[in-house]
């Protein structure tokens, strides 16, 4: 085998395994925890167990709703997810409230867990 192809070859291996791992990064389901009532949901950039997701879920709870806008007793879902795929270093939380599931009422950057 010719250098260039060799190269040609190594090039298309690393192009292949980058691709891999960026789909790993982006198809991986969120990890899922309930306290009480309220949903929990740990996006898998985040690397937390199920335990790990709930401990953070009810930590988050503990200090009680981050606004005015809404009341602790309307949340259904919070949500922690990590920027950059997970290579990020921010984590930005989300809040959820029965009214509007799938639109979070309100957003944060949060320290990542």
């Amino acid at each position: 085998m010719s250098a260039g192809r060799a190269a040609g070859v190594l090039a298309a291996v690393v192009v292949v395994a980058m691709v891999a791992v960026v789909a790993y990064l982006v198809l991986r389901p969120p990890v899922r925890a309930a306290a009480g009532a309220v949903t929990i949901e740990c996006a898998a950039s985040v690397g937390l167990d199920p335990a790990a997701c709930a401990a953070w879920g009810r930590r988050a709870l503990d200090g009680g709703a981050p606004s005015n806008t809404f009341e602790l007793e309307d949340v259904a879902r919070i949500s922690v997810e990590r920027e950059l795929l997970g290579f990020g270093s921010a984590c930005r939380g989300s809040w959820f409230v029965e009214r509007y599931p799938d639109d979070p009422v309100w957003t944060e950057e949060v320290p990542c867990p």
